[in-house]
């Protein structure tokens, strides 16, 4: 791995497993307050708690012994160590993988989430780290998410985004995406945000690029094209290669080639010189900007482009107020605004269907 990987790998706070044995129980279920409050450990924190196909199962049968318990009330469900509660699925368990394996996984990984929402007790997650990919899904599938407000604000906390096309393999309806770059003609975006935060976070787009048209396993061997509006304290990963003007504004450009689990993709920024809150600019410009350096192919795939925030410390108040893309004149895809939520709160989320069971358990 590169130095300008490095740079980018812990800015987002990955990391390489440790060289040490797997516990034999990748998840600890421990009983507390008279059998009443069910303590769940995700225990994988040499890999920084990635989610293997063996503790997706492990999971699944504790919290089916747990649903047979009439006696808790309340299941708590945390990750050990002090780095990450989880960053999802584990891409060198992944990497070696066919597409046939991939799919059983999943659908290990699917019985996991199924059988959070269904538990009829309420469930918290206590985060203390990161949360990313499958880690955030399994989170935001319980009822409460408590953050400890100990991050280490070295890498970023969190990425709260949207996006149009097909991200790890799940698709935004009548996107027009994955297309292979030589098919695109135009692809306008518009996106507006507030921005006017303390702390150290940047608001981007991003675009990724893989050799093929199924992004389920990621985006290896292509690229990562990343559009900055505005940021504080954070900067691109890799070195400033040049700069360029598009949509009216010039933009400094940063390269670095990236890699992970010994697979890599190239990484392009575009930061404006002068920040700005809000743009209407067409992706074409900047694809052909990285197309003229060499860093993108034309029979490449575009699978998607996001837009949000990515939130080292602070960050509060941060709001996303529209977002749109259109591929080809192809039907326009909008997305609702959000808003990054106060950080270090608890959050919570109920779920219709059990609302009206939570007040038998407690």
């Amino acid at each position: 791995m590169t130095d300008n990987a490095n740079t980018k790998m812990r800015r987002i706070g990955y990391r390489p497993p440790e060289n040490v044995a797997e516990p034999d129980e990748l998840v600890l279920v421990e009983y507390v307050s008279g059998g009443r409050v069910a303590i769940i450990t995700l225990n994988r924190p040499h890999a920084d708690n990635a989610v293997t196909t063996e503790l997706a199962a492990q999971l699944i049968e504790v919290l089916d012994t747990i649903a047979a318990r009439p006696t808790v009330r309340v299941a708590i469900l945390t990750g050990a160590g002090d780095r990450a509660f989880s960053v999802g699925g584990d891409l060198y368990q992944r990497k070696s993988m066919t597409k046939e394996e991939w799919l059983r996984q999943r659908q290990v990984f699917d019985r996991v989430l199924y059988n959070l929402r269904r538990l009829r007790r309420p469930i918290f997650t206590a985060v203390n780290g990161m949360a990313y990919g499958g880690g955030c899904e399994i989170a935001i599938s319980t009822d409460f998410i408590i953050a400890s407000s100990r991050h280490n604000q070295i890498s970023v906390a969190s990425y709260p985004s949207i996006f149009q096309g097909c991200h790890w393999g799940r698709c935004s309806a009548n996107s027009s995406m994955p297309l292979r770059v030589i098919q695109i003609k135009s692809a306008p975006f518009s996106w507006s945000v507030s921005n006017r935060s303390s702390g150290i976070w940047n608001a981007a787009a991003e675009a990724w690029f893989s050799p093929i048209p199924d992004s389920s396993h990621g985006y290896y061997g292509g690229a990562e094209l990343m559009i900055w509006l505005d940021r504080q304290v954070l900067q691109p990963a890799g070195e400033k290669v040049g700069r360029v003007f598009i949509g009216g504004a010039w933009w400094d450009v940063w390269y670095a080639k990236m890699s992970h689990a010994n697979l890599g993709w190239n990484y392009i920024a575009y930061e404006r010189e002068v920040p700005t809150d809000s743009i209407q600019l067409d992706l074409m410009d900047f694809i052909n900007d990285s197309l003229s350096r060499g860093y993108i192919n034309r029979s490449w795939y575009l699978h998607n482009l996001q837009a949000g925030f990515e939130i080292q410390a602070g960050g509060e108040g941060l709001t996303s107020h529209s977002f749109s893309v259109l591929i080809n004149g192809g039907e326009e895809n909008g997305t609702e605004a959000f808003t990054s939520p106060p950080p270090f709160k608890c959050m919570k989320r109920f779920r219709a269907i059990k609302q009206a069971r939570i007040g038998q358990h407690i």
